[in-house]
């Protein structure tokens, strides 16, 4: 679970977590990955796409809570940059 210190503590562009995942009906790679700020954004890309790909070219997800597909605390999703 991704918490509000892992945030602060990463170094800007680092993976913070990666899951698969149901998006919009489809399986997908969902990475997690720590802002040039302290705030962070889930992207989700194909299942066989590579991590780093996926983080530097693969869809934002704008998550309603309920929906996140990447697990964090309260405190780390008041930073998630929508």
């Amino acid at each position: 679970m991704i918490t509000a210190d892992d945030i602060n503590n990463a170094e800007p562009g680092t993976v913070l977590a990666e899951v698969k995942a149901v998006h919009n009906g489809r399986i997908v790679k969902a990475v997690a990955v720590r802002g040039g700020i302290a705030d962070w954004a889930v992207y989700v890309g194909d299942v066989d796409d590579t991590t780093d790909h996926i983080a530097r070219q693969g869809q934002k997800v704008f998550p309603e809570l309920r929906d996140f597909p990447v697990a964090a605390t309260k405190d780390a999703i008041k930073l998630y940059r929508y």
